[in-house]
């Protein structure tokens, strides 16, 4: 019983802590493009009583959104309840339970509304408007692939004998010419 009250107050607490995740600094919606579905791995489990037992493959689904700075990997939402229940019945030996939702049911191209924040690790916190109640939001997880990624190629090496000439001829601009000053003009033969 102990054990029980323990993992309600436990699911209580995760539930709590995600759904202040994004606190009063809501990202404003942004629109994605949709690309494709992929089928994510969660794994493998068994159950089994007596001299029956029987193996799971699980998995879930991966959404893929393009926007300009680059694509987001959205995974379906979790299930927090049937998580639980399936972990507590399974001496924890199960996958995460995820939803079905509307991102399952949408062709390339289709439009999509969320909003995202995400960590320096580029681990997001996605919220998308819940098309059959738009005065709810579904909240899950996802990671972004930025389109251009920063590079250890600048110029501040560039002079200081830490690169190879062919690395320094590649990166490094060359130094503007040194400016050309005029010639002097002869001396004036009428003044002493």
């Amino acid at each position: 019983m102990r054990k029980f009250l323990f993992s309600i107050l436990f699911m209580v607490l995760v539930v709590a802590s995600m759904s202040m995740s994004f606190g009063k600094d809501k990202p404003a919606y942004e629109i994605g493009i949709f690309q494709a579905s992929l089928q994510a791995s969660d794994g493998n489990y068994s159950s089994g009583d007596g001299g029956f037992s029987e193996s799971h493959n699980v998995g879930h689904n991966v959404h893929l959104l393009s926007t300009p700075e680059g694509l987001y990997y959205i995974d379906a939402p979790t299930n927090v309840g049937l998580s639980v229940l399936s972990s507590m019945a399974t001496n924890g030996h199960s996958a995460a339970a995820h939803k079905q939702w509307f991102m399952d049911d949408l062709h390339e191209g289709d439009k999509v509304l969320f909003s995202a924040a995400c960590d320096k690790h580029w681990n997001c916190r996605i919220r998308l408007p819940n098309p059959e109640n738009p005065e709810k939001v579904i909240a899950t997880n996802g990671h972004f692939k930025p389109a251009s990624a920063k590079t250890n190629t600048t110029n501040a090496l560039c002079g200081t004998g830490k690169l190879t000439p062919d690395a320094e001829a590649q990166l490094c601009p060359e130094a503007p010419p040194a400016p050309i000053e005029p010639p002097a003009p002869p001396p004036d033969p009428k003044q002493p």
